[in-house]
């Protein structure tokens, strides 16, 4: 369970009845024990929240232990600065965050445990983001002719990364330019599809299939 000041206590029950629909939120905390991945017994509670079927936290930072007992909003604070602030992903955010904790580290018993104990539970490759993202109008044919083409892919999505993928293996990706529009130059052949795929930081990723005919 997650004990909180009021000795209230938020449990599986409790977790089962959130939602996360159209947000994927990233909870961070040093709550002692509430990351304890290598219990013997029940999962944490901080693993709760992300094995929840559509619900819960798409990551957790916490420990796997006691926590420190002072300047808890402080150092989470930094790690949001650095996923936030200089655009890393999570787990770079908590690594760097780790690194800033050595001098402290090597002279306080208690930030020499953190530094040891707080654990990113999640893919650490996720990007943090500030706003919500939105989901960009993407735009190419219904289907192309075999042979050499440029297949021109539109969106209101400046500088977003547009992948290309066919059933051979080709794979390209490239940045979008200031109108959200890229150039692909193809040779495609018969009865083969082709996949785009437009996403980027500030975006939902949207994914058209394209069949070559």
């Amino acid at each position: 369970a997650w004990l909180f000041k009021n000795e209230t206590k938020v449990t599986q029950a409790e977790i089962s009845q959130l939602n996360n629909k159209e947000a994927y939120p990233v909870i961070t905390t040093t709550s002692p024990y509430t990351g304890q991945f290598d219990r013997g017994e029940d999962p944490s509670i901080a693993e709760s929240m992300i094995r929840m079927p559509e619900g819960g936290a798409i990551a957790v930072v916490a420990p796997s232990r006691g926590g420190p007992s002072s300047g808890q909003e402080e150092i989470l604070s930094q790690f949001w600065e650095n996923g936030l602030g200089k655009k890393v992903s999570g787990g770079a955010a908590l690594s760097l965050l780790k690194a800033s904790l050595i001098p402290r580290a090597t002279a306080s018993p208690s930030a020499h445990l953190l530094a040891c104990e707080l654990n990113f539970l999640g893919d650490p490759t996720l990007g943090l983001r500030e706003t919500a993202p939105r989901t960009p109008a993407v735009k190419g044919p219904r289907e192309l002719p075999p042979g050499n083409l440029s297949l021109i892919i539109e969106s209101d999505a400046p500088h977003s990364i547009v992948s290309l993928q066919d059933d051979f293996g080709l794979y390209a990706v490239t940045l979008s330019d200031e109108s959200g529009n890229v150039v692909f130059p193809l040779n495609v052949v018969e009865e083969s599809t082709i996949t785009i795929t437009v996403s980027g930081p500030e975006y939902n990723a949207v994914t058209l299939t394209i069949p070559v005919r």
